[in-house]
């Protein structure tokens, strides 16, 4: 411990301010704060996406301009009411909320962590009055008033706080991507559950489209019956087939339903299940990216997190570790103190001191040390769960292109065996009415018409959903 005494109080505040700006320039450290492995887990990134990108067609590979352009693709889809709902839930949507006031956190927390690089200054006020009375003196008794100014600081010399302001700014940061990442997820959810509504609607309508059908052919099968034209048994397939419809018809109602509840839910509204939505899934028209696997870490934001986060790990642990170190730590305080409250306004009695400390921890029965390997321990845990975060963004970008070329192939062939098998049940009923076949084979007829209308929409419904995927994967446009 050492102490330095001055002799007024001017004198005290130059030494201080010129013996702490001098320890800090002598013991400052350059110390970047991007230094992770970002720049290893890029290098191991393949040239071009493995398996779908050879197989597009060259006009459709639309190369990107901007490294990150969360929205555009969203307005390039050309649905003003969906673009409407995009608005609303970024103003409502409660997760999002939630991440807003977890980076909210982060930001006071980095703020707390950077006043530690400052000086800290307190004023204290106080007044005491005592007594003394005893059998050989008489009652004494004394007043005290005083008002003093006190600063203190920790000398930065090897780098321990600066390391902890910038792990808590690397934190910070990381809660902005979070946040960035929630829009981007929010937008993508908000694309697919409308879709998907918009899907459910259109396989509601085909399936009350099939119950006024079936049970159309049922009454006629009926009518023919009573005639004596058809069977009991082509009469009880009719009235099965109809009764079916009506089961799908009320499942469809139900898918329907929540469907719209959870694109509700999504937009931060009472979930009802009355919502206004287009008539028709749009069909999918553009390419995808042509850029290399390697942006993906640049356009992602989870990734971006998930770097950030690693940063953070890494300052940790240089600040445990150089909690091992001597610790110096500057205080002064200036002020008034007197017997008298009338001298104290006079401000003639005031007094002054400083103080230079340092401390050297010497036995902590293994505390530091075990400090410093959990921090190493947690900085190998964050770097893992970067590379495993890179890894998955690659994998979701590979399986998303090259479920694009397929869903793509069964877009097509779910056409066109729907508008086929349509064909197939105008000509059964021909053929039927004409005596060539029987009512199963009309009924069968139908039952591919429905299965097939089904599939392509489901196969529409598939390719815009996994297109939005991958639009996500990618972290932005294509």
């Amino acid at each position: 411990m050492f102490r330095i005494t001055f002799s007024s109080t001017t004198s005290l505040i130059n030494s201080i301010a010129i013996g702490m700006a001098s320890i800090l320039l002598g013991g400052c450290q350059t110390t970047s704060d991007s230094v992770t492995n970002v720049d290893d887990v890029a290098s191991n990134a393949p040239e071009k996406w493995s398996t779908a990108a050879p197989m597009l067609k060259e006009e459709a590979r639309v190369p990107s301009s901007a490294s990150e352009v969360p929205y555009q693709w969203v307005y390039r889809l050309d649905d003003a009411g969906l673009n409407a709902l995009i608005e609303e839930a970024l103003r409502n949507n409660l997760d999002l909320k939630l991440a807003a006031a977890r980076k909210e956190s982060a930001r006071q927390l980095m703020r707390m962590a950077r006043a530690n690089l400052f000086p800290s200054l307190g004023l204290n006020a106080g007044a005491s009055i005592s007594e003394n009375s005893g059998t050989t003196f008489r009652n004494v008794q004394s007043d005290d008033y005083g008002v003093t100014l006190g600063a203190s600081w920790e000398v930065d010399l090897w780098g321990k706080v600066r390391n902890d302001s910038l792990s808590g700014k690397a934190d910070f940061e990381a809660s902005e991507f979070d946040l960035l990442q929630a829009r981007h997820s929010l937008v993508a959810a908000v694309c697919s559950a409308w879709y998907q509504c918009i899907a459910a609607k259109e396989q509601l309508e085909l399936a009350q489209e099939t119950v006024v059908s079936y049970t159309s052919t049922a009454d006629l099968i009926e009518t023919r019956f009573e005639s004596g034209i058809d069977t009991a048994l082509d009469f009880r397939l009719a009235v099965a087939s109809a009764e079916n419809a009506k089961s799908a018809l009320s499942r469809r109602q139900e898918s329907f339903k929540r469907s719209v509840r959870v694109l509700q839910m999504l937009l931060g509204r009472y979930p009802n299940a009355e919502l206004s939505l287009a008539d028709k899934l749009p069909f999918v028209k553009e390419g995808v990216t042509a850029d290399i696997p390697a942006s993906v870490l640049e356009r992602r934001p989870d990734l971006r997190a998930a770097e950030r986060r690693l940063a953070s790990a890494m300052f940790a642990a240089r600040s445990a570790n150089r909690a091992k170190l001597p610790s110096i730590n500057l205080t002064g305080a200036t002020g008034l103190q007197s017997e008298d409250f009338s001298n104290l306004l006079d401000g003639n009695y005031d007094f002054w001191s400083a103080e230079v400390s340092v401390s050297q921890p010497l036995f902590a029965g293994g505390r530091i040390d075990a400090n410093a390997e959990r921090a190493q321990a947690v900085l190998d845990q964050y770097r893992a769960i970067y590379e495993q975060v890179a890894l998955q963004a690659f994998f979701e970008v590979e399986q998303a292109l090259e479920a694009d070329v397929y869903f793509a192939d069964l877009e097509a062939s779910s056409r066109e065996a729907s508008e086929q098998s349509v064909e197939a049940e105008k000509l059964a009923w021909d053929q039927y009415t004409s005596g060539i076949i029987n009512i199963v084979t009309v009924l069968e007829s139908q039952r591919y018409a429905l299965n097939a209308r089904q599939s392509a929409i489901e196969a529409r419904s598939s390719r815009i959903q996994n297109r939005i995927q991958l639009y996500l994967a990618l972290g932005g446009d294509v």
